[in-house]
């Protein structure tokens, strides 16, 4: 799987989608804790000269801007992952296809993932061969 996910057309493609909104969603987590903490360093300038109830306001506000930044942090965490799933969902679909018709074409009786097997001899590895069928059928319309 790890090799159809980084050698592939369509396995490129999909990480360089979810490169993509990772990069959207690290700027805006970015921006975000630069505004909390510049925010943070300026009450820290002028607590001093605050009323309690000026402080109080200001404290509740900080305490909100921190909350949004988890929720925001954790959310993108969860698109992304929920992202990746889908990813790899629709890799699986596409090279469940081209496993069933290369497997008939060629005679097996059963395909392994590497990870899911004790030993393999590199011989009867057709992760390659499987590479190759999944980029061709991308570029076929």
């Amino acid at each position: 799987p790890n090799k159809l996910l980084t050698n592939t057309k369509l396995g490129q493609a999909l990480q360089d989608e979810l490169n993509r909104f990772r990069v959207t969603k690290e700027a805006e987590i970015k921006k975000s804790s630069d505004d909390l903490e510049k925010r943070v360093t300026q009450y820290k300038a002028a607590v001093s000269s605050m009323s309690q109830e000026r402080r109080d306001e200001v404290e509740a506000e900080l305490s909100g801007l921190r909350r949004d930044l988890e929720r925001l942090t954790r959310d993108a965490d969860a698109e992304l992952a929920r992202r990746r799933q889908k990813a790899i969902k629709q890799l699986e679909v596409e090279v469940s296809a081209i496993l069933d018709d290369y497997g008939k074409k060629n005679g097996y009786t059963l395909i392994l993932q590497r990870e899911f097997c004790a030993f393999a001899s590199s011989t009867v590895d057709i992760s390659d061969e499987l590479v190759r069928l999944l980029d061709a059928r991308r570029t076929t319309p």
